[in-house]
């Protein structure tokens, strides 16, 4: 559970990802579509005026969740050279508006209302988020944000380089994570990049998506897994759905509070005189692949719509429980 966790519950849900490259960002926006008060989804990492925007909004219209708000977000140079899905979404699906940080600004604001606060879950570089704490700062202290990526450095896979949502932007994670007056928790590469969260062709998950008789919403999910296969990839560790459950609060993550100090370069280092951050140091993978699989089989027996008992469903049990953990996305 995470330290100091908010007894919240109700709250809308934000989704920020960089979706069409890694396919873990497909897989958690169906989950989030399947079992969270989904209202918006940010991109980053952006390029050609929405592209990654346009592939999240087709899906979710794939998914009958016409109603999320979908906004382009910021774009970084060299991001087309993460993208992997070409011709997914057809030629003639009309773009979202251009991606200008007012209309993300907007969107937040439509969200949060005029005194309700919201989760923001984070799956991509921190971009948006630290225009949004420059831009409107009462906004971005009203968001309780579950970011995913960073870690300590000498536990990162390359030490010598941060982990990549960070990297990608190092300056705005900085921002983020050092500003004393955000609601930050880490979901760290060192948790999520294992092969406790490997999802490979002969994945359960995978082969559900990809049948024959599977919807468009799962045959787009697993297309975007093929991509990924194809670049000599041999499977895609599933961080990003990891960390919607730690938003969600289903209580897979363990956390720990750790004071750091991050580098320029985004890399994250012990110190006691740092900055107090809550992070990752565990997961009962075992319990998360399970979920996962219950959320997938569900949205293909039933439709995909959402169902707020999903949030609180453990594998095992009859019936939804309450999870007893007090984060943020609940029955709204």
């Amino acid at each position: 559970m995470r330290p100091g966790m908010r007894p919240m519950d109700r709250m809308p849900a934000i989704i920020c990802t960089d979706v069409g490259h890694d396919p873990d960002d497909l897989l958690a926006l169906i989950l989030a579509a399947a079992a969270l008060p989904l209202r918006l989804v940010v991109t980053s990492d952006e390029f050609g005026g929405g592209q990654r925007a346009r592939l999240a909004r087709f899906l979710l219209n794939l998914c009958g969740r016409t109603g999320v708000v979908v906004v382009a977000g910021a774009e970084i140079e060299g991001a087309q050279a993460r993208w992997v899905c070409d011709g997914l979404v057809p030629a003639g699906f009309p773009p979202v508006s251009a991606p200008v940080t007012g209309s993300v600004i907007d969107a937040v604001r439509a969200v949060l209302g005029e005194t309700g606060r919201a989760a923001w879950i984070g799956q991509g570089p921190m971009s948006n988020l630290a225009h949004l704490y420059a831009d409107a700062p009462g906004l971005a202290r009203r968001l309780t944000i579950m970011q995913m990526g960073g870690g300590f450095a000498h536990l990162y896979r390359r030490p010598d380089r941060a982990s990549h949502n960070l990297r990608m932007d190092p300056a705005s994670a900085r921002t983020v994570l050092t500003a004393p007056d955000l609601d930050v928790a880490l979901v760290t590469s060192d948790v999520t990049f294992t092969p406790e969260t490997a999802i490979d062709a002969d994945s359960e998950v995978y082969q559900l998506l990809a049948a024959a008789n599977a919807p468009k919403w799962a045959k787009l999910v697993a297309a975007g897994y093929d991509r990924w296969f194809a670049g000599e990839r041999s499977a895609s560790m599933a961080a990003d759905p990891l960390t919607v459950t730690a938003a969600a609060g289903m209580g897979f993550v363990e956390f720990a509070t750790h004071h750091v100090t991050v580098a320029p370069d985004a890399r994250m280092y012990d110190n006691p005189d740092g900055v107090a951050l809550s992070m990752s140091v565990a997961a009962d993978y075992a319990a998360f692949r399970a979920w996962v699989t219950t959320v997938v089989q569900h949205a293909l027996e039933v439709g995909m719509r959402y169902d707020p008992a999903l949030i609180g469903h453990k594998p095992g049990n009859t019936r939804p429980v309450a999870t007893g953990h007090a984060m943020p996305i609940g029955t709204r």
